[in-house]
């Protein structure tokens, strides 16, 4: 299971705000969730864990705290910044895992918020 600094958020930022409407003429806000974080060198039991090895990452949300009805998997496992877009305005609580290249996915992180705009 890797483990290690993947904080979604540790670094990063709300994104900006698009507008968008639904049907019946009513406007609803829209925005994007602006994710940075660090990879973790470690797995959970402190094995070294190399880029190469890790399979992505996956992300939790949620409009209330502890509750995530919402996910998003980032597959690329070298990256470090993902984009979460078209979420309605409000805040959000986030956490996030690693998993490695066989599928083994870690403890999730420390929860975060991000506003939407």
């Amino acid at each position: 299971y890797a483990q290690g600094n993947s904080d979604p958020g540790s670094s990063g930022s709300t994104g900006g705000s698009t507008g968008g409407s639904t049907g019946g003429g009513s406007t609803t806000t829209t925005g994007n969730l602006n994710l940075r974080w660090n990879a973790p060198s470690a797995r959970s039991d402190g094995s070294a864990l190399s880029l190469s090895e890790i399979g992505g990452y996956k992300i939790y949300y949620g409009t209330s705290r502890g509750n995530y009805s919402g996910s998003y998997d980032e597959t690329n496992g070298a990256a470090t910044s993902t984009t979460v877009h078209n979420l309605p305005s409000g805040t959000y609580y986030l956490v996030m895992s690693t998993y490695d290249t066989s599928g083994r996915e870690s403890s999730r992180s420390s929860e975060v918020t991000k506003i939407v705009q």
